[in-house]
């Protein structure tokens, strides 16, 4: 049966491993997650926390391509590592409310913007995150220098914003959940990943 690259409905994920007497799987470099009727890369990246790019330029794959119910898909490993190694544990609390998770989970450096919100500079290539549950104001190119921008309107007039970013998972009306993925931090010219975020009072 073949299935969807990223339209289907995503659920919930769990990690896979690959069968114990195949030596051709390079577990050193790789998880590996046999594709289900169920499943959407999205979701997989999501329960993974690794970028979408990276599972599909890992597997060649295309955003047309179909997937094959049962292929086995590679999961960089390296990426899993790095991430769960790098996890932020306190966020900054002049950029949070209290209740908040941060819009990365990896480490990062976060320095104040001329535009007035954050800039964060992860360590890794890493998955960009609501703050709180919301719903979704605005998808777009409103500031030019800030690339593609994701506003979210959240409860007591707060609104936040996540530019320079990415492979978006949103649009507009859509309501999320605190820690749901938005989208990938955006490459900068030196080639290292970056995000702008910032808090807005309404």
């Amino acid at each position: 049966m073949s299935l969807c690259l990223f339209g289907c409905e995503a659920s919930k994920q769990t990690v896979s491993e690959a069968p114990i007497l195949d030596l051709s799987y390079n577990r050193s470099l790789f998880q590996y997650h046999p594709y289900q009727k169920s499943d959407s890369l999205v979701a997989i990246a999501d329960a993974y926390d690794v970028p979408v790019e990276q599972i599909m330029a890992v597997n060649h794959l295309s955003k047309k391509q179909v997937i094959q119910e049962g292929r086995v898909l590679k999961i960089p490993q390296l990426v899993i590592e790095a991430n769960k190694k790098n996890v932020v544990k306190q966020p900054s609390k002049a950029m949070l409310l209290k209740g908040w998770s941060a819009p990365v989970r990896v480490s990062h450096q976060t320095k104040r913007d001329e535009h007035g919100g954050w800039m964060l500079y992860p360590k890794v290539s890493a998955n960009v995150r609501a703050v709180n549950k919301g719903s979704v104001l605005y998808v777009g190119k409103r500031n030019k220098d800030l690339g593609t921008q994701v506003i979210l309107q959240h409860a007591n007039n707060q609104s936040t914003m996540y530019a320079l970013i990415g492979d978006i998972k949103v649009k507009k009306g859509q309501f999320v959940k605190q820690g749901q993925l938005i989208g990938v931090a955006s490459l900068g010219k030196n080639m290292k990943p970056r995000v702008y975020f910032d808090r807005i009072k309404t």
